[in-house]
C-alpha cells in the first residue's frame, strides 16, 4: 500500500519477507549488473599515470549512475567512492572513520610499492570545483607522511570534488622515496 506524501516522494510498506527479499535482490542484481560495467583496473591505471581527465571521465560516469541530485553531503560521496576504489583486490582501501576529513587511502598489497591517498570536498558551485579539488589535496598531507613512515616507495595524491552529479579531480604531488 503506497501513501503519497509530497509530488515527487512516495512512501511504500513492504507486505511481507517474500516482497521484502525479492525488492533486495532485485537491488542487488542492479547494483552488481553497474559494477560489472565498471573497469576498476582502468581507474587505477590512469590514477597511476597521472591522467586526470580520464579518472574525471571514470567516475563521472559511475557517479551519474549511481547518485541522485540531491545526495550533497561529503559523506556519501566518499562512501561511493570508497566502494567503487574496493572494487580492485590487488589493493587495500580504508577510510579515515575516526577523523571527520572525508580521505581514503589505497595500498598495493605488494607492500611498500604504491598508495593513493584520496581527498573529498563539496563544491556548492561547478565552478569553483576545481578550486575545492585543490583544497582537498592539501588537507591529506599527514596522510602522506603516514604512508612515508610505512614506507611505500611511491604515494599519489588526488583531490575529488562534487557538486550534484559532477566530479573534478585534481592531482596532487607524487611522493617518492626511491
Amino acid at each position: 500500500m503506497a501513501t503519497k506524501t509530497t509530488m515527487s516522494t512516495i512512501q511504500a510498506r513492504i507486505p511481507n519477507r517474500g516482497v521484502k527479499e525479492i525488492f533486495k535482490q532485485k537491488f542487488s542484481d542492479w547494483f552488481r549488473e553497474s559494477l560489472s560495467a565498471f573497469n576498476v583496473q582502468e581507474l587505477y591505471a590512469m590514477m597511476e599515470s597521472g591522467n586526470t581527465e580520464r579518472v574525471e571521465e571514470i567516475l563521472n560516469d559511475r557517479f551519474f549512475c549511481s547518485i541522485n541530485y540531491h545526495d550533497t553531503v561529503e559523506a556519501f560521496y566518499h562512501g561511493v567512492a570508497l566502494a567503487l576504489m574496493r572494487c580492485n583486490s590487488d589493493y587495500i582501501c580504508t577510510s579515515n572513520q575516526e577523523n571527520e576529513r572525508f580521505v581514503i587511502q589505497c595500498k598495493q598489497r605488494r607492500r611498500w610499492k604504491l598508495a593513493f591517498v584520496l581527498g573529498f570536498k563539496v563544491s556548492d558551485q561547478e565552478k569553483q570545483m576545481i578550486k575545492d579539488a585543490r583544497e582537498a589535496i592539501a588537507q591529506i598531507k599527514g596522510y602522506v607522511s603516514d604512508l612515508q613512515e610505512e614506507g611505500y616507495e611511491k604515494i599519489m595524491a588526488y583531490g575529488l570534488a562534487f557538486c550534484e552529479k559532477r566530479c573534478k579531480v585534481a592531482k596532487g604531488e607524487t611522493y617518492s622515496i626511491i
